[in-house]
Protein backbone atom coordinates (compact mmCIF):
# COMPACT_ATOMS: atom_id res chain seq x y z
CA UNK A 1 0.00 0.00 0.00
CA UNK A 2 1.36 2.97 -0.96
CA UNK A 3 1.82 6.48 1.01
CA UNK A 4 -1.80 8.45 0.03
CA UNK A 5 -3.70 4.70 0.00
CA UNK A 6 -2.20 4.73 3.62
CA UNK A 7 -3.14 8.22 4.33
CA UNK A 8 -6.86 7.93 3.12
CA UNK A 9 -7.32 4.25 5.01
CA UNK A 10 -6.81 6.04 8.04
CA UNK A 11 -7.98 9.91 7.60
CA UNK A 12 -11.28 9.31 5.16
CA UNK A 13 -14.47 7.82 6.57
CA UNK A 14 -16.46 5.59 3.66
CA UNK A 15 -18.85 8.65 3.92
CA UNK A 16 -16.16 10.92 2.83
CA UNK A 17 -16.08 12.74 6.52
CA UNK A 18 -12.59 13.18 8.05
CA UNK A 19 -11.92 10.29 10.62
CA UNK A 20 -11.81 10.12 14.51
CA UNK A 21 -7.93 9.73 13.65
CA UNK A 22 -7.67 12.92 12.05
CA UNK A 23 -9.60 14.70 14.45
CA UNK A 24 -7.50 12.89 17.27
CA UNK A 25 -4.25 14.13 15.30
CA UNK A 26 -5.36 17.72 15.37
CA UNK A 27 -6.84 16.85 18.96
CA UNK A 28 -3.31 15.86 19.94
CA UNK A 29 -1.05 19.09 18.71
CA UNK A 30 -3.48 21.63 20.29
CA UNK A 31 -3.52 20.20 23.58
CA UNK A 32 0.32 19.89 23.94
CA UNK A 33 0.84 15.86 23.44
CA UNK A 34 3.58 16.08 21.09
CA UNK A 35 5.08 18.98 22.74
CA UNK A 36 3.92 22.16 25.12
CA UNK A 37 5.31 24.63 22.49
CA UNK A 38 2.52 23.65 20.49
CA UNK A 39 0.09 23.98 23.17
CA UNK A 40 1.52 27.27 23.80
CA UNK A 41 1.05 28.27 20.13
CA UNK A 42 -2.58 27.07 19.78
CA UNK A 43 -3.75 28.72 23.11
CA UNK A 44 -2.34 31.86 21.03
CA UNK A 45 -4.03 31.75 18.09
CA UNK A 46 -6.87 32.33 19.84
CA UNK A 47 -6.70 35.93 19.72
CA UNK A 48 -5.08 35.87 15.86
CA UNK A 49 -7.61 36.85 13.23
CA UNK A 50 -9.52 34.26 11.03
CA UNK A 51 -6.70 34.51 8.55
CA UNK A 52 -4.18 33.59 10.37
CA UNK A 53 -6.00 30.65 12.42
CA UNK A 54 -6.97 29.32 9.02
CA UNK A 55 -3.18 29.25 7.83
CA UNK A 56 -2.43 28.09 11.46
CA UNK A 57 -4.39 25.14 11.36
CA UNK A 58 -3.60 24.09 7.72
CA UNK A 59 -0.08 24.45 8.03
CA UNK A 60 0.11 22.32 11.49
CA UNK A 61 -2.39 19.65 10.44
CA UNK A 62 -0.15 19.22 6.94
CA UNK A 63 3.06 18.77 9.03
CA UNK A 64 1.08 16.26 11.36
CA UNK A 65 0.45 14.03 8.32
CA UNK A 66 3.72 14.32 6.89
CA UNK A 67 5.22 13.00 10.11
CA UNK A 68 2.77 10.54 11.03
CA UNK A 69 3.24 9.24 6.86
CA UNK A 70 6.62 9.73 6.81
CA UNK A 71 6.26 11.87 3.67
CA UNK A 72 7.45 15.33 2.88
CA UNK A 73 5.13 18.51 3.87
CA UNK A 74 4.67 18.75 0.06
CA UNK A 75 3.25 15.49 -0.91
CA UNK A 76 1.29 15.71 2.32
CA UNK A 77 -0.88 18.86 1.22
CA UNK A 78 -1.26 17.12 -2.13
CA UNK A 79 -2.97 14.26 -0.75
CA UNK A 80 -5.10 15.54 1.47
CA UNK A 81 -6.00 18.18 -1.13
CA UNK A 82 -6.99 14.83 -3.38
CA UNK A 83 -8.88 13.43 -0.07
CA UNK A 84 -11.26 15.81 0.09
CA UNK A 85 -13.62 18.31 -1.97
CA UNK A 86 -12.97 22.10 -1.52
CA UNK A 87 -16.38 22.37 0.35
CA UNK A 88 -15.35 19.63 2.85
CA UNK A 89 -12.04 21.04 3.54
CA UNK A 90 -13.14 24.09 4.36
CA UNK A 91 -15.53 22.43 6.75
CA UNK A 92 -12.99 20.53 8.33
CA UNK A 93 -10.80 23.71 8.75
CA UNK A 94 -13.34 25.56 9.95
CA UNK A 95 -13.81 23.13 12.78
CA UNK A 96 -10.18 22.71 13.82
CA UNK A 97 -10.62 26.37 13.88
CA UNK A 98 -13.38 26.18 16.47
CA UNK A 99 -10.96 23.96 18.42
CA UNK A 100 -8.30 26.30 18.59
CA UNK A 101 -10.67 28.96 19.84
CA UNK A 102 -12.68 26.41 22.24
CA UNK A 103 -8.53 25.56 23.86
CA UNK A 104 -8.68 26.21 27.42
CA UNK A 105 -12.35 26.60 28.17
Amino acid sequence: MNIKEQIKQVLVLPSGEMSNYGDQLWNNFIYGSYGESDYINSLKMKDASKKKQRSFVIQNFTSLVSREFFCSYGYAQKVIISLFPKEKLASITNGFINDLNNLGE
